[in-house]
This record gives C-alpha cells, sequence and structure tokens, in this order.
C-alpha cells in the first residue's frame, strides 16, 4: 500500500473520530486526494446582560424590552408604556376592555369592566355610559335623573316620560306616563295638572295642599297653576 494512502486512510479515521465525537481538538491533514481540516465547535457565550435605560437595572437577556433602541427591563417598559386600568390604574399586560363606539374613556382590565357604582358586571354585554364610564341600568338613569318620580314605582324610564323638571315644569322629577297620577287620590293626569311642592296634584287635592302649606290669607287665597300635561317621547 503506498504511503499517500497510508497517509489518506489515517486522516480519513481522525476525520471520522472528530465527527463521531471522539476527538475535541483541532485537526489538520493532508491526503492523497486533497487537503482536509475541521474543529471542534466552541460553546456559545451567554449574551451579557444589559443596563436598563431609566432605572439602571441590570437586565438578563431574556427580560430585555427593546424600545426605540433603549433597553429596559420589564418593569419599566410594563409602567411606562402599557395603558394603565381606569378602574384600578393598574398596566393592562393582556386584552383590554373599552365600548365599540368610543364613549367610554379609556381602558379597563377584563376582570375590572363593571358597573363603576356597584361593581355588578355586565353578563350580556350590555352597559350604560355616563360620564365616560360604564353603569348598570338603575346607577344610570339614577345619575341621569331618570329614574320614575312616583313613589310607586321608582324604576327607570328609557321611553316617553311626562318631566317636571326644571321651575318652568314645576320643579319636579320625570314620570312614566301611565305613573304620572294625583299624589293623593292617584286618578291619571292625563290632560291637566297642579304642581305643589314639586308633586302633580288633581286640581281638587292642588287647592287643599295649598291651602295646609298657606301661611297667610293671601297665599291661601293664591291658587295652583293648572298646567298642561306633555308627554315628550324618547
Amino acid at each position: 500500500m503506498a504511503k499517500g494512502e497510508d497517509d489518506d486512510g489515517g486522516a480519513q479515521e481522525m476525520l471520522d473520530d472528530f465527527i463521531n465525537g471522539r476527538k475535541t481538538d483541532s485537526i489538520a491533514f493532508a491526503g492523497e486526494n486533497g487537503a482536509y481540516a475541521a474543529s471542534a465547535a466552541l460553546p456559545e457565550r451567554p449574551a451579557a446582560n444589559k443596563q436598563c435605560t431609566l432605572c439602571a437595572r441590570q437586565i438578563s437577556p431574556s427580560d430585555i424590552r427593546q424600545t426605540s433602541n433603549m433597553p429596559l427591563c420589564r418593569l419599566c417598559y410594563v409602567e411606562r408604556y402599557l395603558p394603565k386600568c381606569r378602574k384600578c390604574a393598574k398596566p393592562i399586560e393582556g386584552g383590554a376592555v373599552t365600548s365599540s363606539d368610543g364613549k367610554i374613556v379609556g381602558k379597563y382590565h377584563r376582570d375590572c369592566f363593571l358597573c363603576f357604582e356597584c361593581a355588578a358586571p355586565f353578563p350580556d354585554g350590555d352597559f350604560y355610559v355616563y360620564d365616560g364610564k360604564p353603569f348598570c341600568q338603575l346607577h344610570y338613569h339614577t345619575l341621569n335623573g331618570s329614574l320614575c318620580a312616583n313613589a310607586g314605582c321608582g324604576k327607570p324610564i328609557e321611553g316617553s316620560c311626562v318631566s317636571l323638571v326644571g321651575e318652568e315644569n314645576g320643579g319636579g322629577g320625570r314620570y312614566h306616563p301611565p305613573c304620572f297620577n294625583c299624589s293623593t287620590c292617584h286618578s291619571p293626569l292625563l290632560e291637566h295638572h297642579f304642581v305643589v311642592d314639586r308633586l302633580p296634584y288633581c286640581e281638587a287635592h292642588a287647592v287643599r295642599r295649598r291651602a295646609q302649606k298657606a301661611g297667610t290669607a293671601s297665599e291661601r287665597e293664591e291658587r295652583a297653576k293648572k298646567r298642561q300635561t306633555i308627554i315628550t317621547k324618547r
């Protein structure tokens, strides 16, 4: 066997040893069929820690948040760039909740999107907005002044109503049309009504009520103003 073949066979054996993990050092040799070279792969050096631009904390590579070429730690990134929940004021890291029509101001955690007054949930996805905040039906109408003023009702008004709101109307509240009755005898006030102490009365009971509260003869003789009952459609 020729010497070149011996050298080539030895070189091949060394190469096989290296490939199969039996050698870990670098090898270089030449054989009859050409030159061979191989070297053991060096282990990757771990990436060096960086410093957070804002708080100067050392950041591990897995915790780096890169923004505008500034390395930030997770805490600084969350505090500076993530939206804050309007209810709890904490950063929102997952999905945020808001209204599709833009009436809700700000964003909320899913668990924080509740009635701003009583914390009732919105299981069917329906809610009311007042001052840019979500509310349940009851507390929206309470804030909006649209609960029926009839003492026997007190429920929200979402349709037509009779309004005594404003001094020109007697300074009272709002009523469902079927609830707009005399405050004493409960007779319907379909066409006309009288207002005494911000409450609606029929003519007979308005006269009696004014007589009871009048302090002078002239006040007792003064009659309550007759008002037309107007149903406002909404």
